[in-house]
């Protein structure tokens, strides 16, 4: 604590002000110079955490919803798979990759036998340079591998790693002095085994700011433990698992995170989703599942797939015991949250039989959920959670369907409930007809129906209430142009949060991109109309909101890359509130040693017109601040490699405000104009 205390003291308020003032004078005498064009997710950076942080800028994707995607993309890069032993499935779990793809990913290596360099890829039509250097991130060029390993293989032969952060708050919250159970870190650790393809287990141990460690409710130590084990690839059986699982079924309507990456994510990988069981390493504490799943490949045209779930869910209750709200976030800082901690049992079993031939491929699939206290969320009266899932079983059965073809595809889901109540979702995509690709999703979400796993398309977090159609087309111009536009109109006939009646939504984007040697150039531009309830709730008004970001990235060497971005706001309320925001990155790496630097600049007028700014990050680590009001927000990463078997790294976050003496409010209220919070990680791996 005293290094912290000398470091809080050193840089003080006065300081930051100082340095802002002249950081701000620096950026806007630049800014017509430097901003030029945007560089938005189909062009290929350093890193693949760079892409994802403009998919969290494009959908705004909530906070919760954003972080659990990015330990989801982090496992994946740092579980890296043999693309000449790739399944299709294990293809298919790479979100970025659209059907035709993956298709000619497996055509190419089944007609030549295996991979010897990363050149090879330009052979493959369908990959554009954008997936070729993504790629790159989560699979590696490997030796044929034997198909069924030994016992002793499974013992001797895998890989260890052990990764540990701490974060350490150069401040002190409201709660810190009174209020939170635990101390102001937050800490995690995982450890992971695995042997190739066939064998990943590990155990993640988590534990948020504020939360008591190794006493109170959490006498075992961390708040939050995940284990896992999977098996894949064995014969006959496809996969095995234990511990904390997810289920992902046709396009999401029962079960699953189909299109989590948005509408832009959607136009990506084409509509295409992932499917299947897979081992659950996150640290997030929801929407998992806990205990066995297994799925035998019968046959080449049919699998069966089986899973049994029983786990503890933090919930909010009514007066009389009944359950009011399931809650995602699951802190444990307060007496309030504690007692909230593992309040209510649920208990999930369901299936999946699949059947695959000459292009078609059906599946059904059910899933029950019984909860040992009643869901009751209309208990407060509020008109827009009526018909929110109630009672305390729920089943759902589905069916889904595709048709793939060279030239186009066809997919589709419809689900029921126990109620009888509706879902369907299908969508149309048409391939390379003079480089443009075409994708059209229809859907339709019955208000009454209630699915408490469901994620799928729509502008709801739920599956219900909405019915809608989006249009996407991308079109390669030129083979360094590219451009991206869709529109998605969206009716839902039920009230809503902030709606009181039926209402309508229309969203339109355009990105365009340039990729011409070591300069990448970009914009996007957004228009959307939401509406919303009057001051006095009688009628609803259309609330229009644009969006636009520029920039330029330039890579003079391989060692150094620089990236300008401009953002802006502009929100037809009331007070017609705007917003800006400028970012220089600075990227540089040599040898062992690679160095991050983000510096932004943002103005708004209130919290309609937030930003968002992507900024460095630690393995494994989400950080995307949304920034309200004015001031400077900076980040400094460094990372090292010891050797091929360790890695030191550390980060560095400064927010100030320009506006205001206090931050934030209540138990997490900072009684000065900036914070600064220093990350440090290590990882051994054996």
């Amino acid at each position: 604590m005293p290094a912290v205390s000398c470091l809080h003291s050193y840089v003080s308020t006065n300081d930051f002000h100082f340095w802002a003032m002249i950081w701000q004078r620096w950026l806007w005498k630049r800014a017509l110079v430097l901003l030029m064009l945007w560089f938005p997710i189909s062009i290929a950076a350093d890193d693949w955490d760079d892409h994802f942080h403009e998919w969290v800028a494009l959908e705004e994707i909530a906070e919760e919803d954003a972080e659990e995607l990015y330990l989801q993309l982090s496992e994946l890069a740092e579980e890296p798979f043999n693309i000449n032993t790739a399944t299709q499935e294990e293809l298919e779990s790479l979100p970025f990759l659209s059907e035709r793809e993956v298709e000619e990913l497996c055509a190419y290596i089944y007609l030549h036998g295996s991979m010897k360099s990363w050149g090879e890829l330009v052979a493959i039509e369908a990959l554009d340079f954008t997936k070729r250097q993504l790629l790159k991130h989560f699979v590696y060029i490997g030796e044929v591998e034997q198909p069924l390993p030994k016992l002793k293989d499974f013992l001797n032969g895998g890989k260890h790693k052990l990764i540990a952060t701490v974060q350490v708050p150069c401040y002190q919250r409201k709660g810190d002095k009174k209020g939170y159970a635990g101390y102001p870190y937050k800490h995690w650790f995982h450890y992971s085994y695995k042997y190739r393809k066939h064998l990943k287990m590990g155990l993640v141990g988590a534990q948020d700011a504020g939360e008591p460690w190794g006493t109170g409710c959490n006498k075992m130590g961390y708040d939050n433990y995940s284990p896992y084990l999977q098996l894949s690839e064995m014969g006959k059986l496809e996969q095995l698992v234990l511990g904390r699982y997810r289920a992902n079924f046709g396009l999401g309507l029962i079960s699953g995170s189909s299109f989590s990456l948005g509408k832009s994510g959607m136009l990506t990988s084409l509509g295409r989703t992932t499917q299947g069981l897979r081992a659950f390493s996150s640290r997030s504490t929801s929407d998992y599942l806990q205990g066995i799943g297994i799925t035998m490949k019968m046959s080449n045209k049919l699998k069966i797939t089986a899973f049994a779930s029983y786990r503890w869910l933090d919930c909010t209750l009514n007066k009389d015991g009944t359950v009011a709200t399931i809650i995602s976030s699951t802190y444990h800082r307060t007496k309030t949250e504690i007692e909230k901690k593992n309040n209510t049992e649920e208990a999930t079993y369901g299936g999946s039989v699949a059947f695959s031939d000459r292009g078609w491929h059906l599946s059904l699939n059910m899933m029950n959920t019984h909860l040992n206290r009643p869901l009751h969320p209309y208990y407060s009266g509020s008109l827009y959670r009526k018909y929110y899932p109630s009672g305390s079983s729920f089943t759902n059965t589905s069916l889904a369907y595709a048709y793939h073809h060279p030239s186009f595809s066809l997919n589709g889901e419809t689900a029921i409930d126990k109620k009888g109540a509706l879902a369907t979702i299908n969508q149309l995509t048409v391939s390379k007809i003079n480089n443009i690709d075409i994708l059209f999703v229809q859907r339709y979400y019955q208000y009454k129906y209630e699915a408490l796993r469901a994620h799928s398309f729509g502008n709801n977090s739920k599956v219900q209430n909405e019915t809608g159609v989006c249009l996407g087309v991308n079109w390669q111009l030129r083979p360094q142009i590219k451009l991206m536009a869709y529109s998605d109109y969206s009716y839902h006939p039920w009230a809503r949060y902030r709606v009181s009646q039926a209402s309508h939504n229309w969203e339109n984007q355009l990105t365009a991109t340039l990729q011409k040697k070591s300069w990448q150039i970009g914009m996007r531009y957004r228009l959307k109309m939401s509406e919303k309830d009057n001051t006095s709730h009688s009628a609803l008004y259309q609330l229009w909101e644009q969006r636009a970001r520029l920039s330029v990235s330039y890579t003079p060497s391989a060692q150094l890359t620089l990236t300008t971005e401009g953002d802006w706001c502009y929100v037809a309320n009331a007070d017609a509130d705007k917003g800006v925001a400028i970012n220089q990155k600075v990227v540089w790496q040599k040898g062992r040693i690679k160095l991050k630097f983000s510096g932004t600049y943002f103005c708004t007028d209130s919290y309609d017109s937030r930003m968002y700014v992507g900024e460095p990050t630690l393995n494994s680590c989400f950080s995307y601040p949304m920034l309200e009001g004015r001031g400077v927000r900076c980040a400094v990463m460094a990372h090292y490699d010891v050797g091929s078997m360790m890695y030191l790294a550390a980060k560095i976050g400064m927010t100030s405000y320009f506006d205001r003496d206090v931050i934030s409010s209540g138990l997490q209220q900072i009684n000065q104009s900036s914070k600064t919070d220093i990350e440090v990680q290590g990882c051994i791996k054996f």
